[in-house]
């Protein structure tokens, strides 16, 4: 099976002290880790790391600070790898933590390779000297393209349209204009966002973002899908699907690698989701003609006893897990061989960020294709495909969950209350009791 990443590093020295750091913090992950024979020839390391480039998904190299500093580091042009010089003089005599923290650093490094040339962001520049928009990323940073809608424009101070984004810590958003931070706006996690700060930035155009990205998106997703085939042969693909960007993605990739019939979407339809989800469900599910298992769930009756959920009880979670998971044994039973195909990215939660790439669980093996990629990318690679997303998404929502959700953020909140598509919601009582909630927890 084709790990999903590789890492490599200079000498066997610095190699061993990376195994014993993968041993302890990424035991299930499969990640293999080379040397390349301690060269100290910077054109034997390029050579040496771009052998490595077909037998992983994703290449990390780890350079030692000592090598960097007299240029004995290799060069690549490889879309899926990344040279990484750690803060310390030379890896072997770091601590096994430090070394994980360099590990993400240069995981975060490849999901933030965009570059702003001749007029267009992309994430594979034509010039090997084009630099990053964020040169030096930490673990929680993600690139996203930030859709302000008409009704919001005012409110936040942006006139209307699609922005490049770096969400950093802190709910801060530095939006970009041409390829340069132009200012900056806070989205808070319970009620509200500060106020755009900063220079009218310039509006991007997607789909020609897209199309001057369209070889390496469709080479990502190829190199992705065969990622996907070498997990093995399986009877039934299952994609747990809640309407959302990446479990829409995954769900229109398996279909086209294994066709409608292998493929069964699991659905669980919440009595608090939003009504504009459960309509795109249906329509792309008939779109595509696939057989969507629905699990119902009731939360309402649950919320006299338990209250709310939030982000210390996220017991709603537990009940769609178990949802989940019970349709999962009734479309493969104990004699079936399954495979579970997960949207989950590693910048939507920390929790996400740790799981393992495949890991199996019974007669059941669970896939994340997307863990790596950002949500620029994801979005992009949505035009490309066609892949067809949840008309929330056009109205500035950056996740989709019920409207209860406590991972419903100020920003979100705000368009439900501004948004003339949404008037239904907003009389609606139960969301004004969130609401209310919401507006005494923040005071």
């Amino acid at each position: 099976m084709k790990p999903m990443y590789m890492i490599a590093t200079r000498a066997g020295s610095d190699r061993s002290a990376v195994e014993h750091a993968v041993s302890k913090y990424y035991r299930d992950w499969g990640i293999s880790v080379v040397s390349l024979g301690g060269s100290r020839s910077s054109a034997d390391l390029t050579k040496g790391l771009n052998s490595f480039t077909t037998r992983a998904l994703y290449v990390i190299y780890l350079a030692n600070r000592v090598d960097a500093d007299k240029t004995i580091i290799p060069s690549t042009n490889s879309p899926n790898t990344v040279v990484h010089v750690v803060g310390k003089a030379k890896i072997r005599n770091m601590r096994l933590e430090e070394i994980r923290r360099e590990i993400e650093r240069a995981r975060a490094s490849l999901r933030m390779r965009l570059y702003y040339e001749d007029g267009f962001y992309k994430f594979k520049p034509s010039s090997s000297s084009a630099r990053p928009l964020v040169e030096d990323p930490e673990v929680y940073h993600d690139i996203l393209a930030f859709r302000v809608p008409g009704f919001m424009s005012s409110l936040v101070g942006l006139k209307e349209g699609w922005y490049i984004a770096l969400r950093d810590i802190g709910g801060r958003h530095i939006i970009y204009s041409e390829g340069r931070p132009a200012g900056f706006l806070r989205i808070r996690d319970d009620l509200g966002f500060d106020k755009y700060t900063g220079l009218q930035p310039r509006e991007v155009d997607l789909e020609e973002t897209a199309r001057i990205n369209r070889d390496y998106i469709l080479w990502l997703v190829d190199e992705t899908a065969a990622w996907i085939r070498d997990l093995g042969s399986f009877d039934t693909v299952l994609v747990p699907w809640s309407g959302g960007k990446d479990s829409t993605f995954i769900l229109q990739l398996a279909v086209r690698e294994f066709g409608k019939s292998r493929v069964v979407p699991v659905f669980v339809d919440i009595d608090v989701d939003f009504p504009q989800n459960k309509v795109f469900v249906r329509e792309v599910s008939e779109k595509l003609g696939v057989g969507v298992v629905v699990k119902r769930l009731e939360l309402k009756p649950h919320l006299p006893l338990k209250g709310f959920p939030t982000h210390e009880d996220r017991w709603c979670s537990r009940l769609k897990v178990s949802a989940i998971e019970e349709a999962y044994r009734e479309v493969c039973p104990g004699d079936a061989k399954c495979l579970v195909l997960v949207g989950d990215r590693d910048v939507e939660s920390e929790s996400r960020s740790q799981k393992p790439p495949v890991f199996s669980r019974g007669n059941l093996t669970f896939a994340y294709p997307l863990k790596q990629w950002s949500t620029l990318l994801l979005q992009l690679a949505s035009i490309t495909l066609g892949v067809r997303l949840n008309p929330l998404y056009d109205l500035g929502f950056y996740r989709i969950g019920c409207y209860i959700c406590p991972s419903l953020r100020g920003w979100e909140v705000e368009i439900i209350k501004n948004s003339p598509a949404l008037n239904s919601l907003r009389e609606d009582p139960l969301f004004k009791r969130f609401l209310e909630k919401r507006t005494t927890s923040s005071s």
